[in-house]
């Protein structure tokens, strides 16, 4: 099930999901919504909110113009990335509005 949507409108790196549950993020989807190659960075945080290139899961990355990219996870055992209950994913761009991330997976309510 889609898990979060955010457009980020700011430079920095935003929070675009926040587990509430334990949570298997299973695809992102990343668009590129500008009319150049943009650049992105995607991170994963079990404590918090500090995105750095020693927690992203993909840094600076290019995406073509207009484009869309699927990334499907396979991480524990076929799960996806475990995210824990505070933990969060990170996305950063090199400019504003350039990208739309939809995040999928599975909430667990006990773990």
């Amino acid at each position: 099930s889609q898990l979060s949507q955010t457009h980020p409108l700011t430079l920095g790196a935003v929070t675009a999901y926040s587990a509430a549950y334990y949570t298997d993020v299973t695809k992102f989807v990343i668009a590129n919504c500008h009319s150049a190659t943009a650049i992105y960075s995607l991170f994963h945080n079990d404590n918090g909110t500090d995105y750095s290139r020693g927690n992203a899961l993909q840094y600076e990355t290019e995406i073509g113009p207009n484009r869309t990219v699927e990334k499907s996870t396979t991480a524990n055992d076929g799960g996806g990335y475990g995210v824990k209950v505070g933990g969060t994913i990170g996305f950063q761009s090199n400019g504003t509005a350039y990208f739309t991330l939809t995040i999928y997976g599975n909430t667990q309510m006990a773990r």
